[in-house]
């Protein structure tokens, strides 16, 4: 319950790129009760802030650097550096007073002095490159240090006073990011095979395409092997007689015969 409500707390005034919440100062204060004698306080004030990059996820498990500067008003008071690690959470717990100082004297502060701010300065990378930057009021002075500083001992315990008015509640955090898918279940059963439905009407025949193209004409193919001799066809009718050629020369006269035989006398004629 008590993760809740700082986590809630911590929701409630965050920036737009980076929660740098102030969860509490507790400079120590230890008191002898016999003698009322006061032990030197530790000069250094306790502060968390919950680290995120600037798409607004936490930055856990990494070094970040950090510079904080207690401010008085408009003026620089005390700078330091700091480079400390987050946790899982991505919360950053640091001393204010025990990092590289840069300018002032933390010892010296005057916390009698009012209005003192917390301005903190972030590198989610961990380098001095510090793009994102918070700045909260001290709402209430560290006691320990005021005390040591002011050089009088502590009065008597005043009473209680009544209890203040509830603060307004906080705006409502961004949606958190959508979690990973989950793995894909085991595949189920195959079920069982339905029944075979009925055949439906045989559509009406399309439209005729369009005729393609003509193709290239093939290549020409072997000689194939001399057919048998066909059968004799009937005679043709007999064509017209030509003309009469022309007469030719007489030829040369012939080489004269031999005499032939004297041939057998005849009979004698009748008697007149």
């Amino acid at each position: 319950m008590k993760k809740k409500i700082e986590y809630l707390l911590f929701r409630s005034i965050m920036k737009r790129f980076l929660l740098l919440i102030l969860i509490f100062f507790t400079p120590l204060l230890w008191r002898n009760s016999g003698a009322q004698i006061f032990a030197q306080a530790p000069h250094k004030m306790s502060f968390q802030a919950v680290i995120r990059n600037s798409n607004n996820n936490l930055v856990a498990n990494s070094v970040v650097g950090m510079r904080i500067t207690i401010k008085l008003g408009n003026s620089d008071v005390y700078v330091e550096t700091q480079s400390p690690s987050t946790n899982i959470n991505g919360l950053a717990t640091i001393e204010i007073g025990g990092g590289t100082v840069i300018s002032g004297n933390f010892f010296t502060i005057n916390w009698a002095s009012s209005p003192y701010f917390v301005k903190i300065e972030t590198d989610p990378q961990g380098g001095t490159n510090y793009s994102i930057v918070s700045q909260s009021p001290l709402l209430s002075v560290p006691y320990a240090l005021y005390a040591e500083r002011s050089g009088t001992a502590a009065g008597a315990t005043g009473s209680t006073g009544s209890t203040g008015i509830n603060g307004i509640n906080g705006t409502n955090g961004t949606n958190g990011s959508t979690g990973t898918t989950g793995d894909i279940g085991a595949t189920g059963n195959s079920g069982f095979t339905g029944d075979v439905g009925f055949t439906g009407v045989t559509g009406s025949m399309g439209a005729t395409g369009l005729k393609g193209n003509t193709g290239d004409k093939g290549t020409t193919g072997d000689k194939g092997a001399t057919g048998d001799v066909g059968a004799t066809g009937d005679a043709g009718s007999t064509g017209a007689t030509g003309d009469i050629g022309f007469s030719g020369n007489t030829g040369a006269t012939g080489d004269v015969g031999t005499t032939g035989n004297i041939g057998a006398t005849g009979d004698s004629g009748a008697t007149g």
